[in-house]
């Protein structure tokens, strides 16, 4: 509710008073009037408003993409799914909640569209990978929560919704090692639901149990080799800021010793 607040409140309603309150018949009354206290006040306003439309137009979707947490999509999905009573105070509570998913529909389709001309390629392409993974995130709750009583279903779709995310970002991203990194942390898990097909009921019959073991210590291995994209990519940034800090470190000293040089000279 708080994200649904900020939005309407960033988007509507500072525009609506910046439009018709702060027009040229209003400043020229303050401005002519006497009351320096009036004055201060309607600046402090005026800079806050200011604020609050910069805020919006810099940071637009991306920001506000960022209150509409998985952990929020979860508990709507499971109130939906769960949802057996009737009443008025039941459907004002499902009324808010498809109203709650209508706006992240419309802030991931806004950002897909690029709505915001201004804005840089690269800034485009970054919220429009962040609103993926959002995209993402609330499939897979949608389908763990829906589709519980059909696990092939559930392990085909999971691992298609994947695909198409690794399709995405070898198509839109330059192959670079930090794609390679993303990539090295989803292929894993692809394959960690693709082998719990092995598992449903309907391919249980094909492999023995000690087999079955075998697969489950091998999806243990897939899950660990995923771990390591995170860890390299710490890694690698401990190590450039290190390399920064060590050349930073050196030139310092390089600048002290001169000093001491020249002081020694004078």
């Amino acid at each position: 509710m708080l994200a649904i607040f900020t939005y309407i409140f960033a988007h509507y309603f500072i525009k609506l008073i910046y439009k018709y309150c702060f027009t040229f018949k209003f400043l020229y009354y303050i401005k002519k009037s006497k009351s320096n206290l009036l004055k201060k006040i309607f600046i402090k306003i005026y800079y806050q408003i200011q604020q609050v439309l910069e805020f919006h137009k810099i940071k637009t979707i991306q920001v506000i993409s960022q209150f509409f947490q998985a952990n929020s999509c979860f508990k709507v999905f499971l109130f939906l799914y769960s949802s057996q009573q009737y009443g008025f105070r039941q459907n004002i509570s499902i009324i808010l909640s498809f109203i709650f998913l209508l706006i992240i529909v419309i802030i991931m389709i806004n950002t897909f569209r690029g709505q915001f001309k201004k804005i840089k390629i690269d800034q485009l392409k970054n919220s429009q990978l962040e609103t993926l993974i959002l995209f993402k995130k609330i499939m897979f709750l949608f389908i763990l929560i829906a589709i519980q009583a059909q696990p092939i279903v559930q392990c085909i779709l999971l691992s298609f919704i994947l695909c198409i995310y690794v399709g995405f970002l070898l198509a839109n991203y330059k192959l670079d090692f930090d794609l390679l990194l993303k990539i090295l942390l989803e292929i894993p898990v692809i394959l960690f639901i693709l082998i719990n097909l092995f598992f449903c009921d309907d391919f249980e019959i094909f492999i023995t149990p000690s087999k079955q073991i075998i697969l489950g210590f091998f999806q243990i291995c897939l899950l660990m080799l995923s771990l390591f994209a995170p860890i390299i990519k710490f890694t690698l940034k401990f190590y450039q800021n290190f390399s920064i800090y060590r050349k930073l470190r050196e030139k310092k000293q390089i600048t002290k010793t001169a000093k001491i040089f020249e002081i020694l000279k004078w």
